[in-house]
């Protein structure tokens, strides 16, 4: 190996924050298609249909409901149904009043393609099928012993602003294509891992960082540049460059 690279990876927690992990369904509204995405996800038909029955409860003090919930069947790419009656006090009347609750309010998120996301910009969006993975930091330093180390910061959030915590990640470190350091680590609570990147003494290096998840929908790459010193000019090269 032609340079030595010393690399540290330091995983820090804080308050805990919600975690999400790859839905299954969601709510189905206008501009909510199979390409476009959706808002809101679910682990299963069951949920959905309780939050959205709930959702969807009329805004009457005494309205209760009076049928447990019916779900459709899931048929390939349809829509799923639910419906589920309750009834409401009218109280000119003194009487309870029938009301009709029904829907065609969610359906199945299909996968998403590597490097594409749903909804993207739009603030209140859940990814529906999968994450997003950054890295960022400093990507110009020089050789020791000047330095300095580039500390690096790589984060995963789930529909472009939820952070992932927890959430098990891998990183490479990349040297003129060959892989010369990873290591598999998690997310800490606010979805972020920190990493430092420590040059080698003396040599030149161009060092690429790619950080990858099972549920992200992209690779994130670094790139880092190192600019060499002089070698000492009087006996053997330091050993912190022996290779």
């Amino acid at each position: 190996m032609r340079n030595k690279i010393i690399f540290a990876a330091v995983v820090i927690t804080s308050s805990g924050i919600y975690a999400a992990q790859p839905p299954q369904w969601c709510d189905l509204k206008i501009g909510n298609t199979y390409a476009n995405g959706c808002d809101q996800y679910f682990n299963s038909r069951q949920e959905a249909a309780e939050y959205f029955s709930e959702l969807r409860k009329p805004n009457i003090p005494t309205f209760e409901f009076t049928s447990s919930l019916a779900i459709q069947d899931y048929k390939g790419a349809n829509p799923v149904n639910w419906y589920r009656n309750g009834r409401y006090l009218n109280e000119g009347y003194n009487v309870w009043v029938k009301y009709d609750v029904s829907g065609n309010i969610f359906a199945y998120c299909p996968p998403i393609e590597k490097g594409r996301r749903y909804n993207a910009g739009v603030d209140e969006a859940i990814a529906c099928g999968g994450s997003e993975i950054s890295i960022n930091g400093p990507s110009l330093t020089t050789a020791l012993p000047q330095g300095p180390s580039l500390p690096q910061k790589i984060s995963i959030l789930t529909g472009g602003y939820r952070p992932l915590a927890d959430n098990a990640f891998s990183y490479e470190l990349i040297e003129d294509g060959k892989i010369i350091f990873q290591e598999t680590i998690k997310t800490d609570s606010n979805g972020g891992a920190f990493l430092n990147y420590v040059p080698p003494y003396f040599l030149d290096a161009k060092i690429e960082i790619k950080a990858t998840c099972s549920e992200c929908t992209n690779d994130a790459l670094q790139e880092i540049s190192v600019q060499g010193l002089p070698l000492p000019t009087s006996g053997e090269e330091p050993q912190m460059c022996s290779r």
